[in-house]
């Protein structure tokens, strides 16, 4: 047996969707169920008109972030993994917390965090607006350029 070589000093970076600090998490009342479309893990989920269902379309203000939470089987065995929360399956939607998503902009700490088309993340100046997003009450608590994962809060 080989011996531990390395030892990292910082926190591994998660999967969008993941907790970044599980104790502070706050969840919307009910587990809603994905729409035809799916839902993808660290994206915004906004209401559908039909009750029960959340989906990645913008339809006003989004309810909260897509957790991942997935246990849901994988039919298609060509298919190693999926961040998408399938058609008609319940998720947990987070709408308090820390969580880790993918930025579609380059993010700096304290910058609010704006929802965009099919759910994505993107962050500007508190005031500020973004092209196509919505500004909502979440903030980014750690930089990031395009594409990376970050954490993003609400309190």
């Amino acid at each position: 047996m080989a011996l531990q070589k390395i030892v990292n000093t910082i926190k591994a970076v998660a999967v969008a969707g993941d907790v970044a600090v599980p104790e502070q998490a706050m969840y919307y009342p009910r587990n809603l169920l994905a729409d035809e479309n799916g839902l993808v893990c660290g994206t915004f989920a906004y209401l559908t008109a039909t009750d029960g269902e959340a989906s990645n379309t913008v339809n006003g203000a989004p309810v909260g972030l897509v957790q991942r939470n997935l246990s849901y089987p994988l039919y298609d065995v060509t298919v190693g993994a999926s961040l998408v929360v399938p058609e008609g399956q319940p998720m947990q939607i987070m709408t308090q917390g820390d969580m880790w998503v993918q930025t579609t902009t380059a993010a700096t700490v304290g910058q609010k965090v704006f929802a965009g088309a099919n759910g994505v993340i993107a962050t500007g100046a508190a005031g500020a607006t973004v092209s196509g997003a919505t500004e909502t009450d979440w903030i980014v608590a750690s930089a990031g350029k395009i594409g990376d994962l970050i954490i993003i809060y609400k309190h």
